[in-house]
């Protein structure tokens, strides 16, 4: 992505990874230089996991310098067309076996089984997302969880009309309308509690894709770090591009993710210790 900030820069991309952009936080928040000619782009969970006493996390996710997201998500958990399965109802009256590539796809199924109660059973080891695909039409599996509405639509947008995917709930921060009639997950929460430990826990996909300078940069540079990303995310040419490539643009601006983790951190510890508790059972 090309900033349209003053005197066109130039950008040089550092590819960090380890631990789901974990290094990469860290290494910006405690390394980078705080003149803004360094920032880093990261997982959206990554940034709440200080809450849930994560060992690695080395930083308080509200003080990053956030100058915004192209995009915010939620994520879903699907049927493959050929499963018995047409609603989320059916997934707690019974059994709905789920593949897995990686420690969100298991998780998810796993945390809205505590959770909720669904009867999700998880088959973990797959190589990606790909095999998890394969694995459904082979009839090994009969869905998954943690998928992306935009990563459909840019691989398969068929499946969205044809019947091969069905789409059983939908996660996240808030109700979206990309797609009509698909539950929302709190609606199944059996009490207010559980309503904010799921939002804790699940709300994340909100600023899907952050990007993120060191805490301690100069308000001038920050503002104009945000306004150039700002610009960049309205820019004709930009949005043209991101449509021929099947891409959603949906801006979500640093402010909205300070007010966003503002929020998330500011939960009462009883919901904190809850959501971190259930945490700590699903990664035993």
């Amino acid at each position: 992505m090309l900033f349209r900030s003053p005197g066109e820069p130039r950008f040089i991309t550092r590819n960090m990874p380890g631990a789901g952009s974990m290094i990469a936080a860290n290494h910006v928040y405690n390394v980078s230089p705080k003149d803004g000619s360094e920032f880093g782009m990261f997982s959206a969970d990554v940034a709440i996991a200080p809450l849930f006493g994560a060992p690695t996390a080395k930083f308080d996710g509200r003080k990053f310098t956030w100058i915004g997201s192209a995009s915010s998500d939620a994520i879903y958990c699907v049927a493959w067309g050929t499963s018995p399965f047409n609603v989320i109802e059916d997934a707690f009256k019974s059994e709905m076996v789920m593949g897995a590539a990686g420690i969100e796809m298991a998780n998810v199924p796993v945390l809205l089984n505590t959770t909720l109660g669904t009867k999700f059973k998880v088959i973990k080891g797959y190589a990606g997302t790909a095999a998890v695909k394969l694995a459904a039409q082979r009839g090994e599996v009969q869905g998954w969880c943690n998928v992306g509405l935009e990563s459909i639509r840019g691989a398969n947008p068929e499946w969205l009309t044809d019947g091969t995917l069905r789409l059983l709930v939908q996660i996240g921060y808030q109700k979206r309308d990309d797609v009509s009639n698909v539950p929302f997950f709190l609606d199944y929460a059996r009490s207010d509690e559980d309503r904010q430990v799921l939002k804790l826990i699940f709300g994340y996909p909100y600023m899907a894709r952050p990007f993120g300078g060191p805490p301690g940069m100069p308000a001038e540079r920050a503002a104009a770090l945000r306004k150039a990303f700002d610009a960049t995310l309205k820019d004709e040419g930009f949005l043209a591009e991101a449509e021929k490539a099947r891409l959603e643009v949906r801006l979500i601006t640093g402010a909205q993710i300070d007010r966003f983790l503002t929020e998330m951190y500011g939960e009462p510890k009883p919901v904190v210790e809850r959501a971190t508790k259930i945490h700590e059972e699903i990664l035993k």
